[in-house]
């Protein structure tokens, strides 16, 4: 047999089987642990030692997993983040880790523009009350002409930024690492995070979690 490769994440493969076939016409034996069993950690444990690739969802690959490796070479993230990633481990032992940039970045600013009409029109509470058979009258709030602050202006930020513009949002962005000439192209003004997060509506998050971000927001 191939080698052998652990798919850790329930949606890969289950929108088309072409990824599986990739892979299994590339001589690769394909293994699957139970993403959402409390014991994939152990799961996982058990398989690694014969494990040469891994692709990941959100199941933590820990220092742990990492160190009882032996034929490891790479943990794909079938995402973007690889913050429940060791990358440190990984490092030490010469395993690559990669992502997918790109794949869910119009799917998550969807997600944000909807999660704020939800806020500034009470949805999830109006819902409620009608569910329980509540007829309430309700003050909503308005996306159109607010302010919109955006920690980090990456990918998913601008597409965020892009939405916006359709509410004539007004939007500023604290990101030490966009030039100004990226920002102008999205409509977007650059300010510090004190600034961004003191006189927006609305702030919207999109900075990867890191030492540097790593509590970034408290209550």
């Amino acid at each position: 047999m191939g080698p052998k490769v652990l798919i850790a994440t329930r949606s890969f493969g289950s929108a088309s089987p072409r990824p599986l076939q990739i892979l299994k016409d590339a001589g690769v034996e394909i293994v699957f642990v139970d993403a959402n069993s409390p014991s994939v950690q152990n799961d996982i444990l058990k398989l690694i030692p014969e494990i040469s690739a891994i692709i990941v969802g959100l199941v933590p690959i820990t220092q742990k997993i990492i160190e009882s490796s032996s034929k490891l070479k790479v943990v794909s993230m079938y995402g973007v983040g690889v913050n429940h990633i060791d990358l440190n481990a990984a490092r030490k032992k010469g395993i690559f880790v990669t992502n997918c940039p790109g794949s869910n970045d119009q799917a998550v600013a969807d997600l944000a523009m909807g999660l704020m009409l939800t806020v500034a029109r009470n949805i999830p509470q109006i819902d409620r009350d009608i569910r329980d058979g509540r007829w309430e009258k309700y003050l909503g709030g308005e996306l159109w002409q607010k302010k919109l602050g955006l920690i980090g202006l990456g990918n998913i930020a601008k597409g965020v930024a892009r939405r916006a513009k359709g509410f004539d949002m007004q939007i500023s962005a604290y990101d030490p690492y966009a030039s100004a000439d990226v920002a102008k192209e999205f409509g977007v003004e650059l300010h510090t995070f004190e600034e961004v997060i003191t006189t927006s509506d609305f702030v919207s998050l999109h900075a990867p979690l890191t030492e540097e971000t790593k509590c970034m927001f408290g209550s």
